[in-house]
């Protein structure tokens, strides 16, 4: 048994038990580490005993189970991932050069023209929008002035 000094500057016996129990306050996550391991140890020991097997022949059996699910899952993936070519993330056709992309935003933004065809929004909230197309004011200025007025 350990002994250890108390607060008082006495020596104090621990029994392992005690000591068990601090270690788990301690470090937590050491401790629930080497649990799983011991329970995965004892997991392995049952399902090497239940197969009738020796440790060898239960060896390949897992190491081809193992690899059977890697490559079933693998073929998933690529499979998932084949329809993602060609689509970029952007939503940009990949057949156009930089520079007719560029040409294409320059031109919306002369025009005001957005994407959907419609005018774009720029700096105006959606209140100085709705001022605007009712007609109440002509200028992003004019609708900040009313609303400021209001409040």
């Amino acid at each position: 048994m350990a002994t250890n000094r108390d607060e008082d500057g006495r020596f104090e016996r621990t029994s392992r038990a005690t000591r068990a129990g601090q270690t788990v306050r301690r470090s937590p996550y050491a401790s629930a580490a080497i649990l799983g391991a011991l329970f995965g140890v004892a997991g392995l020991f049952a399902m090497k005993k239940n197969s009738g097997k020796n440790w060898s022949e239960f060896g390949g059996d897992l190491t081809n189970r193992a690899s059977e699910a890697l490559g079933g899952a693998t073929s998933k993936v690529k499979e998932a991932t084949s329809s993602w070519t060609g689509m970029r993330r952007d939503g940009i056709d990949p057949d156009k050069s930089q520079a007719e992309i560029a040409q294409e935003a320059l031109t919306l933004k002369e025009t005001g023209a957005g994407s959907s065809g419609g005018q774009s929004m720029g700096a105006r909230g959606p209140v100085a929008q709705q001022d605007i197309k009712a007609g109440i004011a002509t200028s992003n200025q004019e609708a900040k002035a009313g609303a400021k007025a209001l409040s």
